[in-house]
């Protein structure tokens, strides 16, 4: 079995991978798998863009494939990547924290397969994608690699990771080869780590495709009060370590911001809706009022009138709200 380090990041990633990718060696004895948070319905351009600047094969995972020394493995739009064994699983299992591909999922799997061997890595991004899954790997005993807050265009992803995760590394991009080096050489001498958890094989057999229900996912934790954005489902509530996640009957995953952010989300869709809504109102009173006019009926024409106006304020206070909320996510952030 190759030695494999799985890569997660998102916003300002291609530069970094980039970076990274050009330091490494034709010789590097180990395969990379990498997930960037993609658009679902637009070809990447990522793989042609990364093998201008490194001596390493660079493609687009493929399923099925064997992973080999000296590949980069790039996920594709709307799959999750997987390690399953020596081989890639691109798969369409529910989103988690409103992504697919997502980080965690690629972590999970490489933390089944791989064991003490594992090896993640967090570079630049927005919000928490990927320390769930660093959880699971240093959970099995594999290796915690992190960029360097400071050093990222983006450091939330990092700064989640090591809030939450004992990282085995904290390095700026321009030393991580040599890190990755270190870290490969430590993984060939782990032992074998802590047995394997029913809630990592229920995620990873959610994350390939498989029915949620029948896989366990009511067996993650207990039930709460809150639904899922994306289904309606009841939300599950997952304890690991000090991360507080969730996951939905039919699949769908969410860590606690994300979940926060995708209510927001739809605070702002509702709002906006109602907007509209009363704006149509505007519309069909006008029109009432209108013909009032035409009838040269007093009494009704106050009366619309007075029906405008009530609508004109109803449409303020809405607006008041969205300048409120938007504010108010922004602050959060």
């Amino acid at each position: 079995m190759p030695t494999v380090i799985a890569i997660g990041t998102s916003s300002g990633g291609q530069k970094a991978l980039k970076e990274l990718l050009s330091h490494l060696k034709q010789d590097f004895p180990a395969a990379l798998m990498v997930v960037s948070h993609l658009y679902p319905h637009q070809p990447s351009r990522l793989p042609e863009i990364l093998a201008r600047v490194t001596s390493l094969q660079v493609v687009p995972a493929t399923h099925g494939e064997t992973v080999q020394h000296g590949y980069v493995y790039l996920a594709v739009p709307d799959r999750h990547l997987m390690l399953v064994g020596d081989q890639i699983r691109l798969t369409r299992g529910p989103k988690e924290n409103a992504s697919r591909p997502a980080i965690d999922v690629l972590f999970r799997s490489c933390a089944l397969s791989l064991g003490t061997r594992a090896i993640g890595v967090v570079l630049t991004g927005q919000l928490d994608d990927g320390t769930a899954g660093l959880w699971t790997i240093k959970e099995l005993h594999g290796q915690a690699i992190v960029q360097l807050p400071e050093d990222a265009e983006f450091p939330s992803m990092p700064q989640s990771a090591l809030k939450h995760v004992v990282a085995d590394y904290v390095t700026r991009l321009g030393d991580m080869p040599a890190v990755f080096l270190e870290a490969i050489r430590k993984s060939q001498h782990r032992l074998g780590g802590d047995a394997v958890s029913d809630k990592l094989r229920i995620e990873t057999q959610i994350a390939q495709g498989r029915d949620a229900l029948a896989s366990g996912s009511l067996e993650l934790g207990p039930p709460t009060e809150l639904t899922c954005p994306d289904c309606g489902g009841v939300l599950s509530e997952i304890e690991e370590g000090s991360i507080t996640r969730f996951r939905c009957h039919t699949g769908h995953a969410y860590s606690a911001q994300t979940l926060s952010d995708g209510t927001d989300e739809r605070i702002d869709e509702l709002l906006w809706q109602a907007l509209r809504a009363t704006d149509e109102r505007t519309l069909i009173l006008r029109r009432q009022a209108a013909a009032a006019n035409a009838s040269g009926n007093s009494e009704a024409i106050e009366h619309w009138q007075r029906r405008i106006e009530e609508n004109r304020q109803c449409g303020n206070f809405i607006r008041s709200l969205l300048q409120e909320t938007a504010s108010l996510g922004k602050a959060e952030k």
